[in-house]
């Protein structure tokens, strides 16, 4: 059912996704990484289908956590969204994602990702909904400062 639904969405214009490329984390607490809002003014959900979480490092690892609803003091860095119907005149997302934002409160944790050291990109099967006035926030907590870490995340618009 998935699959005909994302071939459609794609189709009228609404899968997207963002990548954050490697950012260099300092310190080896959790550190907020990556987050996507739903803005109030929306009318349309958004379905995350797929987030892929890694690090750069052969002897350290690192720990994801992803959370809904965070309380945001501020944004951070725009993080470039892309529609993947590969044409002219795609539509923007209504979605507004950031880089190393500042939160007062990580929101409820959904779900921790352990990478162990020397491990390729780990993709997340499970699919999150993010309504209208929510978020959707990941931090991550590296095993040696100065660490990159990346996410890719993809999602439908409906």
């Amino acid at each position: 059912m998935l699959g005909n639904s994302l071939i459609g969405s794609v189709i009228s214009e609404s899968s997207f996704s963002l990548t954050t490329d490697f950012i260099s984390i300092s310190g080896t607490t959790e550190t907020p990484h990556v987050l996507i809002k739903n803005p109030s003014s929306s009318i349309k959900s958004i379905e995350i289908t797929s987030i892929k979480l890694g690090d750069d490092s052969e002897s350290y690892g690192s720990t994801f956590r992803i959370y809904s609803n965070a309380t945001v003091t501020t944004n951070g860095t725009a993080l470039t969204t892309v529609n993947n119907l590969f044409t002219a005149s795609a539509s923007a997302s209504i979605s507004e994602a950031y880089k190393l934002p500042t939160v007062s409160s990580n929101g409820s944790l959904h779900e921790v990702v352990l990478l162990p050291s020397d491990h390729p990109p780990k993709g997340i099967g499970r699919i999150f909904v993010i309504e209208p006035g929510n978020n959707l926030f990941i931090t991550v907590e590296n095993g040696i400062s100065n660490l990159k870490s990346m996410v890719e995340i993809y999602w439908l618009e409906t």
